[in-house]
């Protein structure tokens, strides 16, 4: 599937893949399963970990179903809580990104 000119596809039910032309699928599985998003369903904020090991400059980015980024930062510890208040309920895709790799989960927020 397309959204936005970029290919998508899913790995699993938590687990989205995507065009990525510096790697392989092999690469951004691995790199999933060091990535923990929660809570999932959240309300008013999701917390992420990932053991950035490289210190890799990575962005949060958070998009809605029709592939419509709605919030971007920094990712900037290890650990790092992401205020979502302002979204609406629904399903939206996490993705943490690098130059190296893109990663992404489902979240979903339930009021």
């Amino acid at each position: 599937m397309y959204i936005n000119g970029r290919f998508i596809a899913v790995a699993s039910q938590s687990v989205i893949l995507t065009d990525v032309s510096a790697i392989g699928i092999d690469q951004i599985l691995n790199e999933n399963s060091s990535m923990i998003v929660y809570p999932n369903p959240t309300s008013e904020f999701f917390s992420i970990n990932y053991d950035n090991l490289t210190n890799l400059n990575i962005t949060i980015n958070v998009f809605d179903l029709n592939g419509v980024l709605v919030k971007s930062e920094l990712f900037k510890e290890n650990q790092q809580k992401v205020n979502i208040e302002n979204l609406s309920n629904g399903t939206y895709i996490v993705e943490i990104k690098s130059i190296e790799f893109s990663v992404k989960n489902k979240l979903s927020i339930k009021r």
